[in-house]
């Protein structure tokens, strides 16, 4: 990189610390935090509600922010326990996003899934969508037995999308004739009056 370009970036970055000194506020927008308020800060720190009654321009998290940047606070995240590892294992298959969340309240979803993903731990899967066709939907069931995706059904049988894309049309009885045949399955005709 040219020095030059280097020396004017350097002053032009002098340039805007002095500005915002001199006016009190940052490009973006935010006012600068005074000695003062620091000096409030570190009298106050764990008091969150007392802070925020002594600098009412200012938000929690920005005061949060503050501290961590003074060095008076942490930024600390829970750490996992033995027993929520236990019950994270135990609900993490068949359990909701919400369960989860309620049941882990210090923690995000992204924690919550980064942990189980990191322990082995997986997510039940989930059987496929009901079409209201009963041969289509006991092929699909026999497919999620088997661990089969409709896309491999596709394959095997020879048919483009006729599974992947069945729950927005009509099953192709040739179609199922052929996965019955795949899955090892029988076709029969059940009549009313039987």
């Amino acid at each position: 990189m040219d020095a030059r370009r280097l020396a004017r970036n350097a002053a032009l970055a002098q340039r805007m610390r002095e500005r915002q000194l001199q006016t009190g506020v940052t490009c973006k927008g935010h006012f600068l935090w005074p000695e003062w308020q620091d000096g409030i800060l570190r009298t106050h720190h764990p008091d969150y509600d007392k802070l925020c009654e002594l600098l009412p321009n200012r938000t929690r998290c920005a005061i949060h922010n503050r501290c961590i940047a003074i060095g008076i606070a942490t930024k600390q995240q829970p750490r996992w326990t033995d027993t929520e590892l236990l019950k994270l294992r135990r609900m993490f298959g068949p359990a909701t996003k919400t369960e989860l969340l309620l049941a882990f309240p210090g923690f995000s979803w992204r924690r919550i899934t980064k942990r189980a993903e990191k322990s082995g731990f997986t997510r039940n899967r989930k059987p496929y969508m009901r079409t209201g066709y009963a041969a289509l939907d006991s092929v699909r069931d026999r497919c999620f037995d088997l661990r089969l995706t409709l896309v491999d059904l596709d394959e095997e049988c020879g048919t483009r999308a006729a599974f992947k894309k069945a729950s927005r049309n009509k099953p192709s009885y040739s179609s199922l004739y052929t996965a019955s045949k795949v899955l090892d399955g029988k076709v029969t005709v059940k009549w009313p009056d039987e």
